[in-house]
């Protein structure tokens, strides 16, 4: 499969969020990898050769800013969300 879209990244996200757990950015980035059925390759597909950052962690990164931003979402703390009442 190849690697989502935001948006697509973001919804998927709202779903994992939804058991209503303070979830580590770290571990949602590993359940959004195994329901999206990425291989490896994709996992660590980079932006650009001369970037150390990965095509999906930005899209990951970009869903969070997302449902953080539409209230859907709250960090309690770093690298940490958390569905809100809206986003329930």
């Amino acid at each position: 499969m190849a690697i989502p879209s935001a948006s697509t990244t973001a919804a998927q996200l709202l779903c994992e969020l939804g058991c209503g757990d303070v979830l580590s950015l770290h571990d949602l980035r590993h359940r959004l990898a195994a329901s999206f059925d990425l291989s490896a390759d994709e996992r660590s597909a980079l932006i650009n050769p001369e970037s150390k950052e990965t095509k999906f962690g930005n899209r990951v990164g970009h869903a969070r800013t997302l449902l953080v931003r539409l209230g859907l979402a709250t960090q309690p703390a770093r690298s940490a969300l958390q569905i809100s009442a809206e986003g329930v």
